[in-house]
């Protein structure tokens, strides 16, 4: 019983070091702080449980959270913006959605950006420009 519980607590450590470099993508990496939480509910949990929030983890890392500041922009119908970054991220997202049926907003955007690592830079400064403007 002791190897089992040591076996897992090896992958669990092997996981967390992984998701701390940013998984595939290497983009976001998990924060270590949430290393005992996430340690203790994977061993808490049945191999069935394990695989499906370790799935969830590695989804999260690869395709990464969404910052808040980018709600007023997809939000606030009112907002106008000349930025080309942002005119050229919404057709490139529109374009997935058109050629991909059923593809939500929120898929197709993280598709865009994973496929277009320069874009995603770009666009995050745009971002933190125009907050900058409107503060």
């Amino acid at each position: 019983m002791n190897l089992e519980h040591e076996a897992r607590t090896s992958t669990v450590a092997t996981k967390l070091t992984e998701w701390h470099a940013g998984g595939e993508t290497g983009k976001q990496g998990l924060p270590v702080a949430l290393d005992e939480k996430v340690t203790a509910f994977i061993l808490s949990t049945d191999e069935k449980q394990q695989a499906a929030f370790v799935d969830i983890l590695d989804e999260i890392v690869k395709v990464g959270m969404v910052p808040l500041k980018e709600t007023p922009v997809h939000r606030d119908p009112n907002r106008s913006t000349d930025s080309s970054v942002l005119k050229e991220v919404e057709a490139g997202i529109k374009k997935l959605m058109d050629d991909t049926e059923g593809l939500s907003y929120g898929d197709a955007s993280s598709q865009f950006f994973l496929e277009n690592d320069a874009m995603y830079a770009k666009y995050q400064a745009s971002l933190e420009e125009s907050t900058e403007v409107e503060n």
